[in-house]
């Protein structure tokens, strides 16, 4: 199971514990543990952040709608999903900044079912409502962008299979970054993956930009033939990141040394392939970290 896929697994266990905390009293509470608890997981605060800037929400809308039944604008704000999250996500900060002694009215959402489906609803049940019909988006939300992700990374992880097992497709004693681009291209190609243009805006061009759902998915492709010679490749990264608009990447760092590398920032992702002559059993694994 790789890292996204525990993170998976992670969100949809908080929010099962989450709809089992049936208390009135805690409600509100619970449910900002929840979200500050999604926002301290490195990877999903920079997929909400994303969409929040990406489609921003005024207070003044909110508060013009605070008052209207909800069922009258819902669907103006479901028509396109990330405004919808973003909506919600900036809904949950409003109402933060106008609590009083930090308990925030949430009962106010829960509010609008009464009148729409059935006056004989308990607190537990419009509270249970809430849960499902509004946090859940939120969650649900980042589960499918991390799966998108984990899949890339799962091919990637394949293609570090197929090198480790039955090596580059042709032989080759100069290897060079070229090579290596067009070998694990031809890989990338045959297992579907869709490829987008992306043009030079004066920092460059990353390697390879996949498709990624609706998303950019940016490959940076290096030759490591010294342990040392990593000073610029994170930052490289996240520039090409900023320049695709995407939070979606790889570094992919070709070695003959005898070698595992790794980011501090687990919100980057990188792949260690190892080209050196060594067989498995002789190898003495170190770690390196990329700066």
């Amino acid at each position: 199971m790789d890292t996204r896929e525990k993170i998976i697994s992670q969100l949809n266990q908080l929010f099962q514990n989450y709809i089992l905390q049936e208390s009135d009293v805690m409600f509100n509470n619970y449910t900002n543990w929840l979200i500050k608890t999604i926002y301290e997981i490195p990877v999903c605060k920079s997929i909400l952040d994303r969409v929040k800037s990406s489609r921003p929400i005024e207070d003044d809308f909110i508060k013009e709608n605070e008052t209207i039944e909800y069922f009258r604008f819902i669907n103006s704000i479901t028509i396109n999903e990330e405004y919808y999250i973003s909506y919600l996500l900036h809904w949950l900060k409003y109402q933060e900044k106008g609590a009083i002694d930090h308990l925030t009215p949430y009962y106010k959402r829960c509010s609008w079912l009464n009148s729409n489906i059935d006056k004989k609803l308990n607190s537990i049940e419009l509270i249970r409502l809430f849960k499902t019909d509004f946090i859940y988006p939120i969650i649900a939300y980042v589960i499918s962008q991390l799966k998108e992700e984990s899949g890339l990374l799962n091919i990637l992880d394949r293609y570090n299979q197929k090198v480790q097992t039955i090596g580059l497709d042709f032989e080759k004693d100069d290897k060079d970054e070229i090579f290596l681009q067009k070998d694990l291209l031809r890989f990338l190609f045959h297992q579907g993956c869709e490829f987008e243009y992306s043009s030079n805006t004066g920092n460059g061009i990353p390697d390879f930009v996949l498709k990624c759902g609706n998303k950019k998915f940016v490959l940076e492709i290096k030759y490591l033939k010294q342990i040392d010679d990593n000073k610029k490749y994170k930052s490289q990264l996240k520039t090409y990141l900023t320049q695709c608009n995407t939070d979606l990447g790889c570094l992919i760092v070709f070695t003959s040394e005898d070698a595992e590398f790794y980011f501090e920032d687990n919100t980057l992702n990188i792949k260690t392939v190892y080209i050196g002559n060594l067989k498995p059993s002789k190898r003495n694994i170190k770690s390196y970290k990329i700066r």
